[in-house]
């Protein structure tokens, strides 16, 4: 018998420490399906992203179990390591909300999921990078409520579930204000056909900021989609063809390549595409009364409704400016103040183990 070797990270205290009561169970079927397994329990945030890092190349395949900012500490960690073989990834979900896992139908039973890793087959999708050196999954963020995931004490998470995201999110109204930033996009546009078409590059081979330029985002080239963008009049400065250049107030924004955030379902848009090269930029106003906050409700995830207090559109590159720092977080997770954000999509770079179905249904 032939083993297949592979690395298994495991965070014991996610999702009510769940995977403790799983663990064997989880082993049993990976060493069923011939596979020999190393195993690792992180101890302290980083430690995916080291053991990751400081791997042997002779993995097939990297399994994690634990919420999205597990997974996005192994996939970090693999980035980091481009001297090591870019394998697949397999993904037992045991946090609270698991977004990423949602996405790509992994079953929310860890021991279904670790059939996936057994039977499944890859799928590729896109990853986001964050300012060059950092990388998220699904979802970067600024803004009101984006200190909820980070700032839910865990046994909180483990007690309430989803409940304590809304408990969390409740205590900042108070809190609520916008920054005033400068957003500058490369804009996605629709073929003549209605669908997507690879990005023709040659259009806009250079990206300006601050009176620099900067051609890095050609390296990662991605399709392209309509652009959706109510925006409030006179928010859009006047720019070049192919970018969006936007300066205003905005209390909360994220870019995502994913089609539910915090377990909401839908919240980015009808019509995501995991792996068309493209985020689903959503940029949100201070609502100034309750019926601007109504409509803002309303209008998120909804192409039918439109709102000057919410701005949506597909890009494969954005950067945010603004004066001050602004806290970030990356797949739930804090990513710490910046005062200049650049986030890029990096087409079909990671390699996910999905469940073996009919159809093309991702």
């Amino acid at each position: 018998m032939v083993w297949k070797k592979i690395l298994f990270i495991f965070n014991p205290v996610s999702g009510r420490s769940q995977i403790k009561n799983n663990l064997m169970e989880i082993l049993e079927i990976l060493s069923g399906a011939d596979f020999k397994v190393v195993c690792y329990a992180t101890k302290a945030s980083g430690d995916a992203r080291r053991i990751v890092r400081e791997r042997e190349d002779d993995y097939l395949y990297i399994v994690c179990a634990g919420g999205d900012g597990t997974l996005d500490e192994v996939v970090s960690g693999m980035m980091e390591s481009r001297d090591k073989p870019f394998v697949p990834i397999g993904y037992i979900p045991a946090g609270t909300t698991n977004d990423f896992a949602t996405n790509l139908h992994i079953p929310s039973d860890m021991r279904m999921a670790a059939e996936v890793i057994a039977h499944g087959k890859t799928f590729r999708c896109d990853l986001g990078r964050f300012n060059k050196k950092d990388y998220f999954t699904y979802v970067a963020a600024f803004g009101v409520f984006t200190g909820t995931s980070y700032q839910t004490p865990q046994e909180l998470k483990n007690q309430l579930g989803h409940f304590a995201y809304i408990l969390q999110g409740v205590s900042e109204l108070g809190k609520m204000r916008a920054y005033h930033m400068h957003v500058k996009a490369i804009e996605a546009k629709e073929a003549e056909n209605g669908k997507n078409s690879p990005y023709d590059i040659s259009t806009y081979d250079v990206f300006e900021e601050d009176g620099r330029k900067d051609a890095d985002y050609t390296k990662d080239v991605g399709s392209l989609q309509n652009v959706r963008a109510a925006g409030r009049a006179g928010s859009r400065k006047k720019a070049k063809e192919g970018i969006i250049d936007i300066e205003d107030d905005f209390a909360f924004g994220m870019i995502t390549n994913s089609r539910s955030i915090g377990g909401i379902p839908n919240i980015t848009g009808p019509d995501v595409d995991l792996q068309d090269g493209l985020f689903e930029v959503t940029l949100i106003r201070l609502p100034r009364n309750p019926l601007e906050m109504s409509e803002i409700v309303m209008a998120l995830g909804n192409t039918e409704i439109r709102t000057e207090m919410v701005t949506t559109f597909k890009t494969s590159r954005i950067t945010f400016s603004c004066e001050e720092k602004i806290d970030w977080t990356r797949d739930g997770e804090y990513a710490g103040g910046h005062k200049r954000v650049t986030l890029e999509n990096i087409p079909g770079q990671l390699r996910i183990l999905v469940p073996e179905k009919d159809g093309d249904f991702y």
